[in-house]
């Protein structure tokens, strides 16, 4: 069963043909930038930022006997939660970042798109 589950991602990989695998490879950075800049468009669309905040809560479970069995009573457990937090951000700063994000991101577009030209032409359509 190990032997199966170690192998399935080599046979997962082998179905991929090499352009695509040189194509995603070539978008992989892209898809980073563009995560940045929906990101950042977002807040300053906004005026503020989201982050994330873990808080703990109380939630009741069965409780286990030292053997592991259920008791038939509740026990209090913490739980992580993670929140979305309105916080405050400098929009002028924010502007700024999304322009040179975005600036950054159509230099990458130009240079993704010739890779996967290159792609294109190394690995052809089979």
């Amino acid at each position: 069963m190990r032997r199966t589950l170690f192998l399935l991602p080599l046979v997962l990989a082998a179905c991929i043909s090499q352009r695509d695998g040189c194509i995603n490879t070539a978008n992989k950075e892209m898809a980073v930038i563009n995560n940045l800049v929906a990101i950042t468009r977002a807040n300053v669309d906004r005026g503020y930022a989201l982050t994330e905040k873990t808080v703990f809560v109380e939630v009741y479970k069965p409780c286990l006997d030292p053997e592991g069995q259920p008791t038939g009573s509740q026990c209090p457990t913490l739980e992580p939660v993670t929140q979305l937090v309105p916080t405050a951000i400098d929009l002028n700063l924010e502007y700024q970042k999304l322009k040179s994000l975005e600036e950054r991101q159509a230099e990458m577009l130009k240079a993704v798109n010739a890779r996967i030209q290159q792609c294109i032409a190394t690995y052809p359509a089979e």
